[in-house]
């Protein structure tokens, strides 16, 4: 009888532990899933121990239907978790957003005024810790709920104190000037936003609103250029820079700014091409009223809650790096692009992710987005030579050719011996029209290439510049071949026809 109790007790051991090995492999796959933003997976894996009625699945369930815009389900499992734990906060804040994301503002307003409440009494028992990501985010909602009523001195309040808080002071800095906007009083707008002290890409944006509206053209397009290069995929301010070139007449600048949009935002129907292109030829042949620059992203803000990462973040974005490189070699280039962008929403200043995306942008021809992306990778990482040779070639492209050479400049600094390097520098040279410094830049590359060139860690193949095309093409050929056929050009333009006829022949004997 012992015996037999004995192994009921062992076989129930083992199946128990097996049970709690295979909820913990679910959670922290599911955690996986929701760090890196795949909420349809991390929905399907949590749902496997939602049986097991453990605390924070209905909510980490009720967040992922929530960002995927499922609202009905989003409120049904955030009222579960509520249920299961009424201490929760972060779930009644969470459902909070979403009312008001949903439309049903009254059922926002009551829930954070109620989460308000509770949290006062919790910070004096000191149950709340100021250190919390989302401490602020109940008067954030409450000063946008006060906006959209237009009690708007209210609502100023609550955006101040969101900011004592600790909540996105950018954010609530941008409701305050926005607000002072409406009323006309510009003056009140630019000081506060001098007092913020923030980097910030919506207080440029502002900067430029005001500026625009009050007639500093000058002064507005550089702020939202400003804006555009902290926040490259900062639609708004990219639209708007667009409409300024246009109102100005400066139609050649405006349709390229307007095709650049288009490119990195095909869905959008006010950015169609067609459209872009039919608009500027009608205000050619006839008058025409200007088009109003926008703040729609000010005037459409929603509370958001600020989620934490439950794994490494370099572990995350290692991943999401990886799966979008495996796409693209797949051929689905949508959704390996869509993968850095959400390592870029994790963060802003992953030199790789920002790298990834610009090369993408490059190869799509989207010479904009590719030089943006570029710029923010050798900002965060100074010594990333592939992003200064991407940063060149983004340039050349735009035949910026001043900073095409700074960039390559910035390359064969890094790397003494990068024969490519000197070639693309060469190229750009050419572009710039300083001949001289071309050849000695394509020597150069002759000189290195005859070493062997060695290739940057982690790349099979750079790219290089080929002068004849503006294009970007992938070297089949040595350096050597494509500098001695560049020198033969160079010389045959200057008259040198023995120079150029040596180093035609040179060529040839590489590449018969």
């Amino acid at each position: 009888m012992k015996i037999k109790i004995f192994v009921f007790l062992l076989v129930f051991s083992i199946v128990n532990s097996s049970k709690v090995q295979d909820e913990e492999y679910y959670k922290k796959l599911g955690d996986f899933y929701l760090d890196k933003q795949e909420y349809e997976d991390a929905i399907r894996v949590y749902k496997k121990i939602l049986p097991l009625k453990k605390r924070g699945i209905c909510k980490d369930i009720g967040y992922a239907y929530l960002q995927l815009g499922r609202y009905e389900e989003a409120e049904k499992f955030l009222k579960e978790e509520i249920v299961l734990n009424p201490e929760d906060y972060d779930s009644i804040l969470l459902l909070g957003c979403l009312y008001f994301k949903w439309g049903k503002i009254e059922k926002a307003l009551e829930i954070f005024t109620n989460y308000l409440t509770q949290e006062k009494a919790l910070e004096k028992s000191k149950v709340i810790s100021k250190k919390l990501p989302n401490l602020g985010l109940a008067r954030y909602a409450l000063g946008l709920c006060l906006k959209r009523k237009g009690e708007l001195n209210r609502a100023i309040k609550y955006f101040s104190d969101s900011i004592n808080m600790g909540y996105e002071k950018a954010k609530n800095i941008v409701q305050i000037v926005d607000i002072f906007i409406s009323k006309g009083d510009y003056s009140s707008a630019l000081k506060e936003l001098e007092m913020a002290n923030v980097q910030s890409p919506e207080l440029y944006f502002l900067k430029g609103y005001i500026n625009y509206e009050v007639g500093n053209i000058k002064e507005s397009l550089e702020n939202f250029l400003h804006a555009v290069r902290l926040e490259p995929g900062f639609k708004e301010a990219r639209k708007n820079i667009a409409i300024i070139h246009y109102n100005l007449g400066n139609y050649k600048e405006a349709q390229k700014r307007f095709k650049s949009l288009n490119m990195r935002f095909p869905d959008d129907p006010l950015l169609e091409m067609g459209y872009i292109k039919a608009l500027i030829e009608k205000s050619k042949s006839e008058s025409s009223e200007k088009i109003p620059i926008t703040k729609h992203f000010i005037e459409d803000s929603t509370p958001e809650f600020k989620y934490e990462l439950r794994n490494d973040k370099d572990k995350i974005l290692n991943s999401l790096n990886s799966d979008g490189l495996n796409m693209i070699k797949a051929g689905m280039i949508k959704e390996g692009i869509s993968k850095f962008i959400i390592a870029l929403n994790i963060d802003p200043k992953s030199p790789e992710a920002n790298y990834n995306l610009g090369l993408m942008f490059l190869n799509l021809g989207n010479y904009e987005d590719a030089y943006l992306y570029a710029q923010r990778a050798v900002d965060n990482k100074k010594d990333f030579l592939n992003a200064w040779d991407l940063l060149g070639n983004a340039f050349f492209h735009l035949k910026e050719f001043e900073k095409s050479i700074s960039a390559y400049k910035r390359v064969v600094e890094l790397n003494p011996r990068d024969a490519l390097g000197y070639y693309n520098l060469g190229c750009a040279y050419y572009g710039a029209k300083l001949y001289s410094e071309a050849e000695n830049a394509w020597v150069n590359a002759i000189k290195h290439d005859k070493r062997g060139k060695e290739k940057a860690e982690g790349i099979d193949e750079k790219v290089g510049i080929e002068r004849s095309e503006v294009k970007i093409t992938v070297l089949k050929r040595t350096v050597s071949f494509h500098s001695y056929k560049s020198l033969g050009s160079l010389y045959k333009e200057r008259g040198e026809i023995e120079k150029a006829i040596e180093s035609y022949i040179r060529a040839i004997e590489l590449f018969p």
